[in-house]
Formats: C-alpha cells, structure tokens, sequence
C-alpha cells in the first residue's frame, strides 16, 4: 500500500497500462510516469485544494459531487477519503473495473457511462467536476447540459480543460499554435516521436467556445480560468506533475525579463491562458 496511490499491485499497473493504450497515450518515452501520475492521489490533493480556493466552499461530507470522466478513480479515492459523498460516471470499462479493484466501497458510486447521458436525476448533486474530460467527448455541448441538469440550484461546475486557443498542449506537452490545423499538428507531433491519431479524439476548446455552449443554460458563468493562470503567474506555484515544469520556466523567464504584465495582457486580450478552468453556479 502506497500512501499517495492506494493499491498499486502488478494488476491494477497493468489495468492502468491497458486503460492508457486504450487511448493512445502519446508520449511513449514517459508511458511508465503517465501510468503512475493517473494513479496518484496527490495529484487529487491539489485538485480538491483548488477547487476548495476557487469555489471558496469547504468540501465535506455535506458535500455531494459528481465526477464527470473518473478515469481509473483517483479523485473519487481522494475524495471518499475525506468522507465526501462522491460517485463517478466513466465510459471505460477498464477504469470503472479499475477503480473498484483499488477501492471496492466505490463499487456503487462508479457507473459505466457517457457524459451526454448521465444515468442520474435531476439536481441531485451540490458540485459536478471533470478533469481533462470535455475535450475527449463526442458531444462537449451535451455533457455541460446534462451536468447542469443533475446540478442542484446553487450548486457548481468546476470543469478544467485544455485551452486550443494556447500555445501549449498539455496531453503531448508540446508547445503549440492556437487552433493548430489538424493536418499540420499531426505532421509537428509525429515530428517529436509521438502518436498523431490521438488529436482524431480531441475536440479543440477554447474560452469562447465553453462560454458560447453555455449560452440559454440556467447558470452564471463566473469564471473560464483566468483568474487562476494570474495567480500561477505571480507565485510561480504550478501543478508538478506531467510536462508543466516546461510553462514554470517559461514564466519565470518572463518574470526574470520584466514581461510579466505583456504576458498577462496578452492572455487575458487575445484567451491564450492555461488551462480552461470553468466555474458556473446554477441560477
């Protein structure tokens, strides 16, 4: 047993290898790091801390959350463990098998689903979260309106994704081009050694286009992230985990040349911030 990542049999490694292939982990180099950093509750830890700032609400046992995507069930462990009333919908049967492998008392609070046709009733969750989740759907439209719709009156999304409209992409950890074309971005990535079918699942949102799906939803949108980019920004506190060191040095490169305020001018006019971070409450 592992403090920071629950069970980590041979079985439950090998199930986090299958879900990862799966879906074309992209960077073969660091498929072993992948694998663990899936299956790392303090990963989670900074997620609920962030959330916590963010929404400015204690997550507790009164608290009852929704996680659309839960992957092989990390935030789901985490969360159990601090006595939240959490459940999960996943697609993969892989990661909903695997999540009840590593904690069985998730094994009624974990369904196989799709997040365009949540198996639950309306407003019956006080938070709905997703984590690197929207871009990969079918139907990234869909699944904010069905989350909206099992969100209680007053509850929260809190749904954080990558920004195409950036000049990083998070999955490769890559610098990019906002909106990079598709045919042109395949070419780049095979150029660094990486699978380019894995940009054929990926919907390219962006600021504008989450707050234009939230359009005639019977919410408020409060935030899209940049509030949060402009405090990494200035403590220099980035996640540590997968490629992001790579945007620490960047910013402290800025800072160092005295650019910081163009930079955040410059994020904040033309949405090239990181990542999306979408915070709505329910009218």
């Amino acid at each position: 047993m592992h403090s920071n990542q629950g069970n980590l049999s041979d079985d439950i490694i090998e199930s986090a290898r299958k879900y990862l292939s799966d879906y074309r982990m992209v960077n073969p180099g660091r498929f072993q790091e992948g694998v663990l950093g899936l299956l790392d509750l303090n990963r989670v830890e900074y997620q609920l801390t962030s959330i916590e700032n963010d929404l400015a609400i204690k997550l507790d046992g009164s608290i009852k959350i929704l996680e659309v995507g839960s992957g092989l069930g990390s935030f789901l462990m985490a969360a159990a463990m601090r006595g939240i009333d959490c459940y999960g919908i996943e697609p993969s049967k892989v990661g909903v098998n695997t999540a009840i492998k590593r904690m069985p008392e998730l094994r009624d609070r974990i369904r196989i689903s799709a997040g365009e046709s949540l198996p639950y009733k309306n407003e019956c969750f006080d938070l709905v979260v997703s984590f690197q989740v929207l871009e990969h759907t079918a139907n990234p439209r869909q699944v904010l309106k069905e989350s909206i719709r099992v969100l209680k009156r007053g509850g929260f999304l809190y749904f954080v994704m990558p920004n195409y409209n950036s000049f990083w992409e998070g999955h490769y950890g890559l610098y990019w081009l906002p909106r990079f074309p598709k045919p042109l971005a395949k070419f780049y990535v095979r150029a660094h050694g990486r699978d380019p079918g894995f940009l054929d699942g990926i919907q390219y949102i962006t600021p504008k286009s989450v707050s234009d799906m939230l359009l005639g939803e019977d919410v408020e949108l409060i935030d899209l992230g940049l509030k949060a980019w402009e405090r990494r920004l200035d403590s220099l506190d980035f996640p540590t985990w997968g490629s992001t060191g790579k945007l620490m040095r960047l910013a402290k490169l800025a800072r160092t040349l005295k650019m910081m305020s163009l930079v955040k001018f410059l994020g904040k006019k033309f949405g090239l911030y990181y990542p999306i971070i979408l915070v709505a409450k329910k009218s």
